[in-house]
């Protein structure tokens, strides 16, 4: 799939939505549906209290060594999770990454982050149809299908 303006456009919305996330590695995803965005993501920690999220102070000393990747809400999901029901049909995601060193990064979804993506594309009549992100080297759409088998 080729991109256009409109994808580059979207995709820096999405960059610009990534910096705004507190983790190590900034996320930011975007779902667009007939040019008109419906849904944001962007991921946060999974703190394990109230009282860790609001002082900072974790709960026990490993605490800190358990944060990995996979203890974030990944951006991914939380727009597919904040997108309205009804609504996937025919829309894009648009994923993006944000560096500590000021640079975009690579930002093809993790593998937890496809197959979601791939089951919310597979819904009867309700799926995605392409998905943007960044690979390194260059902006690249493909379906669903493609990014959970290529």
């Amino acid at each position: 799939m080729s991109i256009s303006k409109r994808d580059e456009y979207w995709y820096e919305q999405a960059l610009m939505l990534a910096r705004s996330s507190i983790c190590k590695f900034t996320h930011g995803a975007i779902i667009v549906h007939k040019g008109k965005p419906i849904a944001y993501g962007v991921n946060i920690p999974c703190f394990r209290s109230v009282r860790e999220f609001t002082s900072g102070v974790p709960r026990d000393i490993h605490a800190e060594n358990r944060r990995r990747r996979n203890e974030t809400t990944h951006a991914e999901v939380r727009a597919l999770l904040n997108s309205p029901r009804g609504k996937l049909e025919g829309s894009i995601l648009y994923s993006a990454r944000f560096t500590k060193r000021n640079t975009e990064g690579p930002s093809c979804p993790c593998i937890s982050c496809k197959q979601i993506i791939f089951a919310a594309a597979r819904y009867p009549g309700k799926g995605i149809k392409a998905v943007v992100y960044f690979d390194g080297i260059d902006l690249v759409k493909v379906s669903p299908e493609e990014l959970y088998y290529g």
